[in-house]
């Protein structure tokens, strides 16, 4: 039999938890660790739709991405999905930060989806590489485009770029360590207008292809390993329609 402490200390030996950013709540954020599990869904978010969907699954657990409790709750009401998962019994682990930050984490797999060679850096949240032949931030935004199917915002299109930084999510926060670290362009999921405007201005070439699109990505290869290091457990990906939709 597999339980939820099976499934953590994997995920721990994995992507140590040891290594999630100060302000992060990653681990084990529902439930209990000695539930068994037969059937795990994997998700970027827990929303009472993702809940609903493991309840329809007969899940037990299910490993997110993005915490379901990230800062202090003051009331747990029905429409939360906390509440809806304790109603199924259903436990909660979270991979956040700590899954960015491991070698093998977010960052790598959208690299190694367009071919390009990263490494992570210590102690930050985005990896280092470089391109094998030189293009413009443009055409790596295009390349974006074409591989995550979603529209991408960049600034200095015409930049030619060789050493990419790379950080999934809302990266906006690290532009200045990435030009420091020697970036030309800075690739990441979601930016502030203004975070645009301070790249433009030092100079960094920045794509930004989508906070969804950029990490959604790394959960089905989450549920990928899962399924090899624990076949006994029926493994299910949700995969809800991008949440923040465009006109078009």
């Amino acid at each position: 039999m597999i339980y939820v402490g099976d499934i953590y200390q994997k995920l721990n030996q994995e992507y140590p938890f040891s290594l999630q950013e100060d302000w992060d709540n990653a681990g084990l954020l529902c439930g209990s660790f000695e539930q068994e599990v037969t059937v795990c869904v994997t998700a970027l978010d827990v929303t009472p739709e993702t809940v609903a969907f493991a309840a329809g699954c007969d899940a037990q657990l299910i490993i997110s991405h993005h915490p379901v409790i990230f800062s202090g709750m003051k009331a747990v009401l029905h429409f939360s999905p906390v509440f809806q998962a304790i109603q199924h019994s259903i436990s909660i682990l979270s991979a956040h930060t700590n899954f960015d930050k491991a070698e093998t984490g977010t960052g790598a797999v959208l690299s190694e989806l367009l071919g390009w060679k990263t490494h992570m850096l210590e102690n930050e949240l985005f990896r280092m590489g470089e391109l094998p032949q030189e293009k413009t931030v443009a055409e790596l935004a295009d390349a974006l485009h074409v591989t995550l199917h979603t529209p991408v915002a960049y600034v200095l299109g015409e930049k030619t770029v060789k050493k990419i930084a790379v950080c999934t999510g809302a990266g906006g926060s690290e532009i200045a360590r990435a030009a420091t670290a020697g970036a030309d362009c800075y690739i990441t999921g979601e930016m502030k207008y203004h975070e645009f405007l301070d790249a433009k201005a030092m100079g960094l070439g920045v794509a930004a292809a989508g906070h969804f699109e950029t990490e959604d990505i790394a959960m089905q290869v989450l549920n990928q390993r899962m399924q090899q290091w624990f076949p006994q457990v029926r493994w299910v990906k949700y995969t809800p329609e991008p949440p923040i939709q465009w006109s078009r």
